[in-house]
C-alpha cells in the first residue's frame, strides 16, 4: 500500500511483482496496466490461503521452473503461466570461466572427465538440498559406469540440523563448498 501511494503508477506500462504474491491485490486497485508475479518460491499453489483472489490480480504469473508452474496451474481458472528458468550468460558476465572451470576442478579435486552437477543455494530446507542430494546417489546408480561429483555451493554448518542432515546424507562424491 505504501509503494501505491507513493509512486505515479500511471507512468508505468507494466508492474512485475518479484515473488509478492499478495502486493497483486493491492496493485490491481490502482493500477490499469499489466501486472505480471515472478515467481522464484512456491508461494502460490492451491494450498495457498486465497490462491485464487491472489492468482485473479496478475495479467500473468511467470515462474523459474515448471515444478512452479505446475504448482499454480493448479489453481481453478488459471492461465498464463509461463516459466522463465534463472540462468546467466557467462560469456558476457564470466569471460574467464574456462579458466576458473580449470581452477575449480583442481582445487576439490575432480578429474576431468568427471561429470559435475551442482546447487548452488541457501542450504534450507524450501530450496530441496537434502533431495538433491538423495536424487545425485541414485543417479549415481544408474549410472555406475560413469564418475560423477555434485557441488553443494553454499554455507554450511553442522549446528544447523538441516545442514548437518544434508552433509550426514552426503557420500564421498558429494562435495560441499561452503559460502
Amino acid at each position: 500500500n505504501l509503494l501505491c501511494r507513493n509512486l505515479n503508477l500511471n507512468d508505468y506500462d507494466i508492474i512485475i511483482s518479484e515473488n509478492g504474491v499478495r502486493l497483486g491485490k493491492s496493485l490491481k486497485k490502482v493500477f490499469k496496466g499489466k501486472i505480471i508475479l515472478h515467481l522464484h518460491n512456491d508461494w502460490l499453489n492451491i494450498q495457498t490461503k486465497f490462491a485464487k483472489l491472489y492468482k485473479q490480480s496478475y495479467d500473468e504469473v511467470w515462474t523459474i521452473s515448471n515444478f512452479l508452474k505446475r504448482r499454480v496451474e493448479q489453481i481453478p481458472g488459471t492461465t498464463n503461466v509461463r516459466v522463465f528458468y534463472n540462468s546467466v550468460d557467462q560469456s558476457v558476465f564470466f569471460p574467464q570461466f574456462a579458466e576458473n572451470k580449470h581452477q575449480v576442478r583442481t582445487k576439490y579435486k575432480i578429474g576431468h572427465e568427471d561429470i559435475v552437477l551442482a546447487i548452488c543455494s541457501r542450504i534450507v530446507e524450501e530450496k530441496g538440498v537434502l533431495e538433491t542430494i538423495e536424487v545425485f546417489k541414485r543417479l549415481q546408480q544408474t549410472m555406475p559406469d560413469k564418475q560423477l561429483k555434485l557441488l553443494v555451493i553454499g554455507a554450511v554448518s553442522e549446528k544447523n540440523k538441516y545442514q548437518k542432515s544434508c552433509i550426514d546424507s552426503a557420500n564421498k562424491d558429494v562435495i560441499f563448498t561452503g559460502y
